[in-house]
Formats: structure tokens, C-alpha cells, sequence
């Protein structure tokens, strides 16, 4: 036991640091492509989430909260209808539209009659 006692250090023991020496300054680390004309970002520092540019990613299937592997959000529902129903009146826009095109160039043209001689 005497031996573990004179192990120990005592406040007398332990060496204090040399006022003499002084402390290394670290180099300082910088990015590949800083440049120190350009200021840094000033939202840098600020959450993301409260950031003016921050666009949430992700709502896809929040309102889907389960359910089997194609089952598809009332959002996306909505979405692919007024789709659809978009699509359809652009068909039969342009289906009308070809049909009076296929009109006029199909109008009768005055025919000659045929005279017996």
C-alpha cells in the first residue's frame, strides 16, 4: 500500500506549465475553393428551416399513410384528374380543329355538268 501512495502525485508534484514557453498557434485550415474576396453566405448561420431560400422536400406521401404498394394519395388523385381532364380537351380541341381543316380542303367544288352532244 505504501507503494500505491507514493505513486500518487501530490499538488506539490505536479509541474505547472513554463511561463517562458509559449503555445503553438495552430494553422489555420481553409476549403479547395475559398476565396477570401467573396463574403461568406450571411444565411449560413441560420437553420435551414428558417432560411428564406429552404424548400421542404419530400410531401410526396404524407397524406398516404399506408395502404397496398400502388395506392395513390387523394393529391396525386387530383392531380392525375385535372391531367386528364386537361389532356382530353386539348384532344378534342385539336380534333375539332383538324376536322374543320379536313372541312374546307373536302368542299364541294362546283362540278361541271355532263352535256350531251
Amino acid at each position: 500500500m505504501a507503494d500505491k501512495q507514493s505513486r500518487k502525485r501530490t499538488g506539490d508534484e505536479v509541474s505547472v506549465s513554463d511561463p517562458s514557453k509559449k503555445k503553438k498557434k495552430r494553422k489555420s485550415r481553409l476549403p479547395k475553393n475559398f476565396d477570401p474576396s467573396v463574403p461568406p453566405d450571411p444565411y449560413r448561420w441560420i437553420p435551414l428551416k428558417d432560411r428564406p431560400n429552404y424548400k421542404r422536400r419530400g410531401k410526396k406521401g404524407q397524406k398516404m399513410k399506408g395502404g397496398a404498394q400502388g395506392k395513390v394519395s387523394e393529391q396525386e388523385m387530383d392531380k392525375l384528374d385535372h391531367r386528364v381532364a386537361a389532356e382530353r380537351a386539348a384532344a378534342e380541341k385539336a380534333a375539332a380543329e383538324a376536322a374543320e381543316a379536313t372541312a374546307k380542303q373536302n368542299a364541294p367544288q362546283h362540278k361541271k355538268k355532263n352535256k350531251k352532244r
